[in-house]
């Protein structure tokens, strides 16, 4: 089970609906928190899915009475109102997460929802509303919904799907997101000298995949960029999950990553380092410590619209017992806590337990 403890009377990532499931991905401990938010409902896709029209979106979450937010449909769906400035310090406790010495959003699987302050994805998850309550990590994840992509569909013959990428979005050094992006970053991802991907094996059904992973080609066939705003990826045989197999791919830079040397990208220094890990997200690199931590600062440029805290910072303990201790006294904000401390968490009054699923990895 997962535990998690927030601070209460924090406001936690009003501007993220991501929040809800901040460091879920850390499987197979507890830990606490304040009431977080909830993604809405969607239209699950058939043929075409389309993110609704900025005019026809709805007016952004407001607390209930309870101090929870109500959900928000997915044209918003990073947007709440809330106050400006502030800073959010979690803490992260091994052997959960890779670490913030390895920030390869390629690799480091499970550090999955702090790499998605700095990148994004195609597509991502909704959360049903349905299946939350007060607690943001018993939900489950609904339909997909738009993200980088505002819209995608297959071809009559089910082998080749269409993205048509959302106009005007930035990388954080303010150059154009453009679908060239997308397709190296599923070359990258394929390629053996990068080391493993998380959504590698996801991939395989796209066309030439297979001689990208095994050493024979660098172009990968079955993804292409007709236009700047447009991919289109083809797979040898009719794929109805090819959306879900792409959603955990994050996109990177083509114009700053591709001159690494393919062989030192899993453990380079670029994904860590201020100034030059470029992302679409709400959020940017500020400060590294090796083994320490690692601050992000808000990206005001962000696509969706300028984020509301300042900055989080992410804080690495060797055990549960430490970082519950750093809670207790109000160096950070969130922790996991394990089944064990789960009594003895639930003394602390300035803070909230909500329990989750855990989870054990067998690759």
């Amino acid at each position: 089970m997962i535990q998690t403890r927030w601070a209460k009377g924090k406001a936690l990532l009003p501007m993220l609906v991501v929040a809800s499931l901040i460091f879920a991905a850390c499987a197979g401990t507890t830990a606490t928190t304040a009431p977080g938010t909830t993604d809405a409902p969607t239209t699950a896709p058939t043929t075409q899915t389309t993110a609704p029209s900025e005019s026809a979106a709805p007016e952004p979450s407001t607390p209930s009475s309870e101090g929870d937010l109500t959900p928000i449909a997915p044209a918003d769906a990073r947007l709440a109102s809330g106050p400006d400035g502030g800073t959010f310090t979690g803490a992260f406790v091994g052997p959960c997460c890779v670490g913030v010495d390895n920030m390869n959003p390629m690799s480091a699987g499970g550090d999955y929802e702090f790499l998605h302050f700095i990148w994004e994805h195609l597509l991502t998850n909704t959360v049903a509303p349905d299946t939350v309550s007060k607690n943001p990590f018993s939900g489950q994840y609904g339909p997909l919904t738009p993200e980088l992509a505002d819209s995608w569909e297959v071809s009559d013959d089910q082998l080749t799907w269409t993205f048509k990428l959302h106009p005007g979005i930035k990388w954080s050094d303010g150059t154009d997101f453009t679908s060239a992006d997308v397709k190296f970053s599923f070359e990258l991802c394929l390629d053996p000298k990068v080391g493993p991907c998380y959504p590698g094996g996801s991939l395989s059904s796209i066309s030439g995949a297979q001689d990208i992973a095994d050493g024979k080609a660098t172009d990968l066939v079955g993804v292409k960029a007709p236009d700047p705003l447009t991919v289109t990826i083809t797979t040898d045989k009719p794929n109805a999950l090819l959306p879900y197999n792409v959603q955990d791919l994050f996109i990177l830079q083509k114009a700053s990553v591709e001159p690494i040397p393919r062989e030192t990208i899993e453990k380079n220094d670029y994904f860590r380092t201020p100034g030059k890990a470029i992302g679409t997200g709400p959020f940017m690199v500020k400060a590294y410590s090796a083994g320490q931590s690692m601050e992000l600062v808000r990206n005001d440029n962000y696509w969706r619209g300028k984020p509301h805290l300042d900055n989080i910072i992410r804080r690495e303990f060797k055990d549960t017992a430490s970082a519950l201790i750093a809670f207790e006294t109000g160096e950070v904000d969130y922790t996991y806590v394990t089944s064990d401390e789960v009594e003895r968490a639930n003394t602390i009054e300035t803070g909230t337990d909500l329990p989750g699923p855990s989870g054990v990895n067998l690759d």
